[in-house]
């Protein structure tokens, strides 16, 4: 009996020392693959990259809010300093970059971001013709009476009367034109690389 127990004993202790050989090899493996799937989960979940791209996605509303934005503050200066900075800035000039500052800031608020891209796009080209034109078709001459603002060398009368502008408006126009244009052009990364490689 205790020779039968012996070898009972070195067959157990074999089997045991077989399983730790089989499984030597493997046991590193697994412990390196857990290792290196934490840093792959970890980076997945992280906060500020997916705060990053969710920022650069939506820039396009971004843009048309900041427009929108400084259309509407332009226009409030009807109330306080209609001339201020050499602008030509009457009640009409007032409600028209109100009525652009309000659909532009609804825009960045509550639209999609294809919207925002077409309603920043229409808003470019829009200032930018008013720019243009006016750079173009503006000459030296005094703004009506009931114009604020001083006499100037590219003076357009879009309506005389209640619509003029001059050089500085012709510049604020061209600075919105080309701020708006940013955001219609504008394609995240990973949008922009795709796109390229198709």
């Amino acid at each position: 009996m205790p020779h039968a127990d012996v070898n009972g004993a070195r067959r157990r202790q074999k089997g045991c020392d077989g399983a730790r050989r089989q499984d030597g090899p493997n046991a590193p493996s697994r412990m390196s693959t857990d290792r290196e799937d934490g840093p792959e989960e970890a980076k997945e979940t992280s906060g500020p990259l997916f705060f990053s791209e969710t920022l650069e996605l939506l820039m396009p509303r971004r843009i048309a809010l900041l427009v929108g934005l400084a259309s509407l503050a332009l226009s409030s200066f009807v109330l306080f300093r209609p001339g201020l900075g050499g602008v030509h800035l009457s009640p009409a000039h007032a409600l028209g970059h109100a009525i652009v500052g309000v659909l532009l800031i609804w825009v960045g608020i509550r639209s999609s971001v294809k919207v925002a891209r077409l309603s920043c796009a229409s808003a470019s080209l829009l200032f930018l013709a008013l720019g243009l034109l006016g750079f173009a078709l503006g000459s030296r001459q005094m703004p009506s009476e009931w114009i604020p603002g001083p006499a100037n060398n590219h003076l357009w009368r879009l309506v005389p009367g209640f619509l003029e502008l001059g050089t500085r408006d012709h510049i604020v126009h061209l600075a919105m034109a080309a701020t708006a244009l940013v955001g219609a052009l504008w394609r995240p990364r990973n949008e922009a690389r795709s796109a390229s490689d198709s």
